[in-house]
This record gives C-alpha cells, structure tokens and sequence, in this order.
C-alpha cells in the first residue's frame, strides 16, 4: 500500500477537523430533542390510554365473579345479601381453580372441592376484611354449591355454566373519593361476537347495564355497592 504523500515528503499527516462532525452531531440531537418535544403530548396520551385500559381489565377481573352471580343492589355492603357475598367469593375460587395449572381436587362424583379457606381469602380480597362470610350451603339456580363441614370445603358440581353474565366495564369515573364503574353485562348465551356481511365484527349486546363502586386501596380495588344504572 502506498504511504500517505505527506508522509513520504517527511511532513506529518494531516488531521481531519473534528468541528463539521461534531456540528452535525449536534443538529441531528436538537432535531431529535424537538421531535420528541411535539410528540410528548402524544406519548403522554397514548399513556393515558394505556394506563385506562389497564384499570378497566383490573376491575372487570375483580367484577367477574359478582357479575356472575348478579346479585341484588346494594347500597353498601352492610345491605347485601350475605349468601350471595359468600357465593360471588366461591365463584372467585373456583375461577382461580380453573386458571391455576394444577388440576383442581375433586370428590369421588367429581365435584370440585373448594378449601372455604379459600373462600375467606376471596371474599376479603372482594370486599375487605369488614365482610365475615358464613359457610353454608348455596343453591344457586338449578346448581348447589354443598358445604361439607367436616372438611370445611364446597363440593361445586363440575358442569359448564350457561346463562350467565360477565362484565364489560364502559366507564370508570371519580368523585369525592368514590370511585364508579359502569359495567355491561353480557350474557354467555348470547352467541357471542358475530360479523357482518362485510366481515366487520358485531359484539353482543349486553343484557344490562350496572353500576358497581368501589374503594381503591393500595393499588386495588374492593367493591362497596351496587345499583341499577
């Protein structure tokens, strides 16, 4: 390879300025930093969006097992109905039997046995530590829900459930310290969603509309009434 021509004369090699790039460099940071100062407001927004259909999937999971049960409205928990408190709490533990991985326990004619334990530790998480459930045996519908109290556990026929609602939350508001949750419920037995001639898609209509309140507390939510909306 050929030595540089200033070399070969004996003169040092010359050094290319570091401004030009260092000016570039510069510009492309300002346009960057400007780029993200118009944008911000729309980072900031989809956040918010974000943030909001991170609450209404928290309180829709929370309002899953009562949305099912449909129970009577209340203005407070001291008004509810304290075997349908007892039930929405076994409905929350049997869901979280059927999401765990592990096979949920079953008696010798296959009914799902639920600790009441469980129960307890459901319906705290639903309503706070005020609410005291009583273990007794539920009929719900056509479905009994046997409270065994030797074992202290429910044994829940494992058949499907039809007819029942679950929740859509529609709106979630605010004020002096109380919070509101609008929800639709949505009948299973509706046929679910369905699509148009043009293949758009048509989800169910729901069957009623309610509206729940609740307490935030740290970083959760319990609920508190329930009223017709």
């Amino acid at each position: 390879m050929a030595a540089h021509p200033f070399v070969r004369c004996g003169l040092p090699k010359p050094r290319r300025s570091k401004a030009p790039r260092i000016a570039g460099l510069f510009l492309l940071l300002s346009a960057a930093a400007a780029l993200l100062y118009v944008l911000s407001p729309v980072f900031s927004g989809m956040g918010g969006l974000f943030d909001q259909s991170e609450q209404r999937a928290q309180i829709e999971a929370l309002l899953a097992p009562a949305v099912m049960v449909d129970p009577a409205p209340f203005s407070d928990l001291s008004q509810a109905d304290p075997v349908q408190l007892t039930e929405i709490a076994l409905r929350a533990a049997l869901l979280s039997s059927y999401e765990s991985a592990a096979s949920p326990l079953t008696d010798d004619s296959g009914r799902i046995i639920v600790s009441f334990d469980l129960v307890r530790q459901k319906g705290a998480a639903l309503f706070g530590d005020s609410v005291t459930l009583t273990p007794a045996t539920i009929q719900s519908g056509s479905t009994i829900f046997e409270y065994v109290e030797a074992e202290n556990c429910y044994h829940v026929p494992h058949v499907a459930q039809t007819g029942y609602y679950i929740p859509k939350v529609t709106q979630v508001t605010s004020k002096n310290g109380v919070m509101t949750a609008q929800v639709a419920c949505i009948s299973t037995a509706a046929g679910g969603y369905q699509r148009d001639s043009e293949g758009n898609t048509i989800p169910p209509s729901p069957q009623k509309t309610v509206s729940y309140t609740l307490a935030a507390q740290d970083g959760s939510y319990r609920i508190t009434g329930l009223a017709a909306a």
